[in-house]
């Protein structure tokens, strides 16, 4: 039997990565280091730049039956593309699949404090009443790689910034297991393709744009999207825009109004 991502069985191997890098507006990341764990060993590495580049292939398996597992994974995919890696066969978001399995299907003028505005790492963690670490020092250390230049690390400042890219790994690790067994594979695997697609590829290779077209249309595009707005209210007679931005809680009173609620 041909095997797909929707047939292929649940993964016999899962290591946990997160790199660390820095990534100006409109540009590739600048990858600093990358921890891996393998989940069901707990064997960790981490490795700095200086290593990563003279690898050809990532330090860990791959393959079909290897589930490589990220945390709002598409920044790793897009490492993985910056540094001529081939991308896993099995890539698994958690964050995807945290969203699939508590998002609440309202918008956020709707929610309540607290049932699902905040998807990070640490706030998947507490749904599942998981230790995390602390958020400041979280902070910190991405504040650390986003200012960062090639020249400017010093020993300590690279030790600091791997030890906390290996707690994330082991955060990560422990969110996987907690959601292992309720994951849909097929549709998991899915996803994660599709991040891999997205956040890596077209991403990397970027979109050809018209840039004559682009500038033209910025220049105007208040008096546009005014326009459609304008048309849009006057056929329904009704407000659903505020500030030139759409309103959820606007749409669910007009739509009670039109007894379709």
């Amino acid at each position: 039997m041909l095997v797909t991502p929707a047939t292929a069985p649940p993964p016999r191997k899962a290591f946990t990565i997160d790199f660390e890098f820095r990534a100006d507006p409109g540009e590739r990341p600048l990858v600093w280091c990358l921890a891996v764990r393998d989940v069901f060993t707990g064997v960790e590495q981490t490795y700095w730049r200086d290593d990563l580049l003279s690898m050809r292939f990532p330090p860990f398996d791959i393959g079909p039956d290897t589930a490589i597992v990220g945390y709002y994974a598409s920044a790793e995919w897009g490492c993985f593309v910056q540094l001529g890696w081939p991308l896993p066969a099995q890539p698994i978001d958690l964050f995807a699949e945290v969203r699939v399995t508590f998002n609440r299907h309202l918008p956020k003028e709707l929610r309540k404090p607290g049932t699902g505005d905040r998807w990070g790492l640490y706030d998947a963690l507490s749904r599942y009443d998981l230790e995390t670490g602390e958020s400041a020092h979280k902070t910190a250390m991405r504040e650390l790689a986003m200012a960062a230049s090639l020249g400017s690390w010093t020993d300590r400042d690279k030790q600091d910034l791997m030890h906390y890219c290996a707690d994330d790994v082991r955060h990560t690790a422990d969110l996987f297991m907690a959601m292992y067994p309720d994951i849909d594979w097929p549709q998991a695997r899915l996803r994660g393709l599709y991040t891999a697609a997205v956040g890596a590829i077209i991403e990397h290779e970027g979109i050809p744009i018209d840039g004559p077209l682009f500038r033209r249309l910025s220049g105007v595009w208040d008096l546009i999207k005014a326009r459609y707005i304008s048309e849009i209210e006057a056929t329904y007679n009704y407000q659903f825009h505020v500030g030139g931005s759409f309103n959820h809680g606007h749409l669910i009173d007009w739509l009670a109004a039109e007894g379709m609620t």
